[in-house]
């Protein structure tokens, strides 16, 4: 799967240089969690998936994008928006303390979300989905919210 960097901004942090928070000692949420090898081979998985563009979804992306950046700048929010093989995913490195309901915009464009927690930070990823992909004929991606 490749990507690709198409924005990044990041502000000043006034907690960065303080140990009033400090990262606990841990190795990892998967630390001793065995792994399975993947089912698949990647050159099966290669043959096996075929991506078809959503040119109604291409639409909108300068509008998400716009959206995006927006946000980003007017709450200095660190944001990082990335173009991947069926989809963009825009970034933002939060304080914990951030009033969510100022993103409710941007919330309501995205196709998926994950949050992560980093120490005192969350990182919210949202992507905005601008290909169907089909493993065998099944489509994968996006979710059939759509």
């Amino acid at each position: 799967m490749s990507s690709e960097l198409i924005y990044e901004k990041k502000y000043p942090n006034p907690w960065e240089d303080s140990d009033f928070f400090t990262a606990p000692d841990e190795e990892g949420p998967l630390h001793g969690i065995p792994q399975e090898p993947a089912k698949f081979l990647p050159r099966e998985l290669i043959e096996n998936t075929v991506q078809v563009l959503m040119p109604e979804r291409m639409e909108n992306l300068p509008k998400f994008l716009d959206t995006a950046k927006e946000i980003g700048d007017q709450y200095e929010i660190d944001t990082t928006i990335m173009e991947n093989d069926n989809r963009i995913t825009d970034s933002y490195t939060l304080q914990m303390d951030v009033p969510y309901v100022n993103l409710k915009q941007i919330l309501m464009s995205a196709d998926e979300l994950s949050v992560q927690s980093q120490n005192d930070k969350i990182l919210l990823t949202l992507a905005y989905y601008t290909c169907a992909t089909y493993f065998r004929g099944r489509k994968i991606a996006p979710p059939d919210a759509f």
